[in-house]
């Protein structure tokens, strides 16, 4: 992400990479341009990233000498971190996976993950968003008695 794609309330996503080089369109085209509001968290992390010299007009860099974060390197540094805790999914589908549970558990409706996620199927948001099983099986637990069960008096 580039310096001219943020504002003081919204960010533009509108560029993506191939390999090393920088294209400014998305991934779809014209269709994947899109905006989203700039939250208080991500206030902070512009803050803190404008006290860095930028290359280029790279909003993240990972150097002294202002170089932006390509592909490569997050999915180098994914790995590595995937390795040590014994985990196997790629960086992509963890992110999107843990967003998606994380506002599931929060009792989000899978219509407003899909929303955030921009899918037109809730079945390509379900592959990522999950419901905890101990989370349904507590909420089925606490649900109380639905019927009321009564002992029946064998009258003989």
């Amino acid at each position: 992400m580039k310096w001219d794609c943020v504002t003081e309330t919204e960010i533009t996503f509108r560029r993506s990479h191939s390999e090393y080089e920088l294209r400014e369109t998305t991934k779809t085209g014209r269709q994947g341009i899109r905006l989203e509001t700039i939250t208080s968290r991500t206030k902070e992390a512009l803050e803190l990233a404008r006290r860095f010299t930028s290359f280029k007009g790279w909003v993240f860099s990972h150097n002294k000498q202002g170089s932006h974060y390509d592909n490569k390197l997050l999915n180098r540094t994914w790995k590595r971190a995937c390795q040590e805790v014994g985990l196997k999914i790629g960086l992509y589908e963890g992110v999107r996976h843990s967003l998606g549970c994380q506002m599931m558990e929060e009792g989000k409706s899978i219509d407003f993950v899909q929303d955030i996620y921009k899918h037109t199927s809730s079945k390509t948001t379900r592959r990522y968003a999950h419901r905890d099983r101990s989370q349904i099986a507590n909420a089925l637990e606490n649900r109380g008695q639905v019927v009321q069960f009564e002992k029946v008096k064998n009258e003989n």
